[in-house]
């Protein structure tokens, strides 16, 4: 959704896109484990930066990788914002493959924004959106070097995923059939659960 609506936004631009798509793309190519750790000192509950900001705005501050109830929204931020250039990149070129007499037509019937892009942009790139939104939910629901890095899988595995869940029976319980299992049922459920987004 993020990704859609600052492509939209970069669509209008035309001298300072390629600046912008680059800013917003430099997070996709670095390291998962370095931005892992950044992140790690960011969210450090009593030195770390976010609670600094949320002090200076007279907020309460949170405990984020340390609490159970804010540690798997914090590593969906992280993610959200390390995956966001790679979907602004693919949205924005689908976008800027639309003709433009489309929303001139559109204008001149008198056409407001929303229904512009409800009626032309969202049908023309509906099988890019389609592809981000596959790719995307195939990439987190086997979300591994995050959890590796930042939490361990804890706090009280409110963070264990299928993917860490996978590496523990293999390299620390070291147990490789039931590893190997874990394995073809994440498999199976990203089969199915492609299908059923295809379908609908």
């Amino acid at each position: 959704f993020f990704s859609f609506i600052i492509a939209l936004m970069l669509q209008s631009v035309r001298r300072t896109r390629a600046f912008f798509r680059s800013v917003f793309f430099i997070p996709s190519v670095a390291g998962v484990i370095s931005i892992g750790i950044i992140f790690g000192f960011m969210y450090e509950p009593f030195n770390g930066l976010l609670n600094l900001v949320l002090t200076k705005l007279h907020l309460p501050e949170l405990f984020w990788l340390r609490s159970e109830s804010t540690a798997l929204m914090s590593i969906a931020i992280m993610t959200i914002w390390r995956t966001l250039g790679y979907n602004i990149v693919i949205l924005l070129a689908s976008l800027l493959s639309i003709p433009h007499h489309y929303y001139e037509a559109a204008e001149i019937d008198g056409v407001g924004l929303i229904k512009k892009h409800y009626y032309i942009t969202i049908p023309l790139i509906f099988p890019t959106l389609l592809f981000v939104f596959i790719y995307n939910t195939i990439q987190n629901m086997q979300v591994f070097s995050e959890i590796f890095v930042m939490t361990g899988g804890g706090p009280g595995h409110s963070t264990t995923t299928i993917g860490y869940r996978i590496y523990q029976n293999a390299f620390v319980f070291m147990s490789m059939g039931k590893a190997a299992a874990n394995a073809v049922v994440l498999l199976f459920i990203l089969i199915m659960v492609t299908l059923l987004q295809m379908k609908i």
